[in-house]
């Protein structure tokens, strides 16, 4: 694929992705047993059509299943019907030639924002055990109690590179252009500030009412299609 475009309605999405599925999924069949196959897109409203570099592109093998998920998200009490929602990927005749892409998932998946708590920060710090010979892309991403999240590069004499550094509007979820390489053993940091004006304690998770601290990181040359540095590795 050389480019991805997302058609999503502007009502009720909380975000989409797409995912290689690990096992067939029949028609009509709960995909929930697939949830952990490798991304292939992922992005939020307002989400621009995403164009690899030139002379690369993310490979997929003949024959692979992919299935297209939708979060989604109503905050009022009238229910909300969604138009459909499309994602066009766009492919070449041929890969022979192509650097493979790839998108490293970088993100903090165990805390806990306390109620009416304010300026609450949390880093996901993740040492790279291979390296990125050329970042092109990052897609940041928070729930509703996200007020900033913030990407940098630490490089093995302690110097930073800042990657990315957005001021949190979830209804606005961009892809922000990098031109960066980094070497194994270096780490990329993604820090979240976050306020919590509610009366309940917030952890991570994957709901909306649950918060959320991650980076997708989109590189090249890549060996697979997506791989994730977690902190914990497991969060559940």
């Amino acid at each position: 694929m050389r480019s991805i475009e997302a058609l999503m309605p502007a009502d009720a999405i909380h975000h989409y992705q797409v995912s290689i599925a690990e096992s067939a999924i029949e028609s009509g069949a709960d995909c929930d047993a697939n949830i952990d196959g490798a991304f292939v897109a992922v992005g939020g409203p307002g989400a621009p059509t995403q164009v690899f570099p030139e002379g690369t592109a993310l490979v997929l093998d003949g024959g692979t299943q992919l299935f297209m998920q939708l979060h989604l998200m109503n905050a009022g009490t009238a229910p909300v019907e969604v138009p459909p929602a499309y994602v066009n990927l766009v492919g070449v005749e041929h890969a022979d030639g192509l650097a493979r892409a790839g998108i490293l998932i970088v993100g903090q998946g165990d805390f806990i924002i306390p109620a009416n708590a304010k300026d609450v920060t949390v880093t996901a710090d993740c040492t790279l055990d291979r390296p990125l010979e050329h970042t092109f892309m990052i897609f940041p991403h928070m729930h509703m109690l996200g007020r900033r999240i913030q990407a940098e590069l630490v490089r093995q004499g302690g110097s930073r590179v800042p990657l990315a550094d957005v001021d949190w509007n979830f209804n606005e979820q961009k892809f922000y252009d990098l031109d960066e390489s980094a070497a194994a053993g270096e780490r990329l940091l993604v820090t979240c500030t976050y306020d919590n004006p509610t009366p309940r304690d917030v952890q991570w998770g994957m709901g909306t009412m649950d918060e959320m601290c991650t980076g997708f990181v989109y590189y090249y040359p890549a060996v697979e299609l997506s791989s994730f540095c977690l902190v914990p590795d497991d969060p559940t």
